[in-house]
């Protein structure tokens, strides 16, 4: 199946497709697909409960059509334009942009045969193996948001966080195996942060940063005694009760609490010893 569109808004790339998802997430419209030269109409049979729960289990393949072309690559030389249709490298037939680079990667001859179509016509050229300067459908992109758009999306994406950690939360209180390989505490934290900070962009350390805000914020959140969630319980109860609880009964909770706290911290902080190692 191809995604041509959500509802009215054509779809370019998988990210304008998680765009669209996010920005319509609780009135999603149908979606509208390409399947053996068929258009077909789906229809939600129930809301996501973030956008990223729409990927799981779906494979994409990135189209060989060319999004863009590089100003003085060999693509732009021997005449690629973008909008078109990579169909072989030479003689090997490509379906993929994965195929386009697995065949270029492989060529071994002086020169290399590429063929593409555009608007039905059939085309072909050749180049010195080198770069050749082309980036597929979908490649990243960056869209510059006005102060509104901006909060929207920032709001949406932290949603999308949100939903992420609820649904690990809630994956590991019914006993699902493999949730110690996701969650990570201190040790990974410090790890990651390092990484980030030395690798990436400020503004994508800035966005690791929110995101590790957002974990702990909803973390201190949970009905645990000692976190503000657990006072917050605590809170509720005695307006339900009427009076509140006797000094006993507050000290007790308040162990119970620090013992499951120093449980967790020392249950996650081995399974980050035990990743540095693996």
């Amino acid at each position: 199946d191809i995604i041509e569109a959500v509802d009215d808004r054509d779809v370019e790339n998988i990210y304008e497709l998680f765009y669209y998802i996010s920005a319509q997430l609780h009135e999603l419209p149908p979606l509208r697909i390409s399947r053996e030269g068929r258009k077909v109409e789906i229809t939600w049979p129930e809301e996501p409960k973030n956008a990223a729960t729409f990927f799981d289990g779906i494979d994409f393949k990135v189209s060989n059509m060319v999004a863009a072309v590089y100003p003085d690559s060999y693509a732009e030389k021997i005449g690629i334009l973008p909008g078109d249709v990579i169909t072989a490298i030479d003689g090997s037939n490509t379906a993929t942009y994965e195929e386009v680079a697995s065949s270029l990667k492989q060529s071994v001859a002086d020169t290399i045969t590429v063929s593409w179509t555009r608007d039905g016509q059939k085309h072909e050229g050749s180049f010195t193996p080198a770069v050749i300067g082309i980036s597929p459908k979908g490649a990243h992109w960056l869209r510059k948001l006005g102060f509104t758009d901006a909060c929207r999306v920032g709001c949406l994406k932290a949603w999308d966080f949100t939903m992420e950690v609820y649904s690990i939360i809630t994956k590991a209180l019914s006993g699902q195996s493999g949730i110690a390989k996701v969650v990570g505490g201190p040790v990974t934290i410090a790890r990651a942060s390092y990484q980030v900070a030395a690798q990436r962009s400020p503004t994508q350390f800035m966005l690791f940063l929110a995101i590790i805000s957002i974990n702990l914020g909803i973390v201190n959140l949970l009905p645990i005694p000692i976190l503000d969630g657990g006072h917050l319980a605590v809170f509720t109860l005695e307006k339900l009760k009427g009076s509140p609880l006797s000094l006993k009964t507050q000290v007790a909770v308040q162990y119970v609490g620090l013992a499951l706290i120093l449980a967790l911290f020392l249950f996650i902080t081995y399974q980050d010893i035990l990743r540095i190692f693996q």
